[in-house]
């Protein structure tokens, strides 16, 4: 039965564009267990749960769905992750560039 860390686990790894042999070879595991960590038949120790995060970027609480601060990547509308894809691929000058004209169109719509 799929839960919140195991839907979450497989998420992010789609996020990232990593398949679970990828992924598997990046955590040092089998890639049966990294499907069996997101089919939810099977969940990871807590070195790989620590693992995992380092990898996303992401704390353990997110991974386990204990944060609400942040809306897991899966339910993301599809602009918004396209824009992801797209912006991960900026140099460090033009993602600052796109922050600032992103802050200017997010004040300018405060305004109205």
């Amino acid at each position: 039965m799929k839960s919140t860390l195991s839907t979450n686990l497989s998420a992010y790894r789609q996020q990232m564009r990593l398949s679970q042999t990828e992924l598997a070879s990046r955590l040092g595991l089998s890639t049966s267990a990294v499907a069996m960590y997101e089919s939810g038949a099977r969940e990871p120790r807590i070195d790989t749960l620590e693992a995992y995060a380092d990898i996303f970027n992401v704390s353990v609480d997110t991974l386990m769905g204990r944060e609400e601060e942040h809306t897991p990547l899966h339910l993301l509308p599809k602009k918004v992750l396209k824009l992801c894809d797209t912006v991960i691929q900026l140099s460090d000058k033009d993602l600052e560039t796109v922050i600032a004209f992103a802050s200017f169109l997010s004040s300018r719509c405060e305004k109205a």
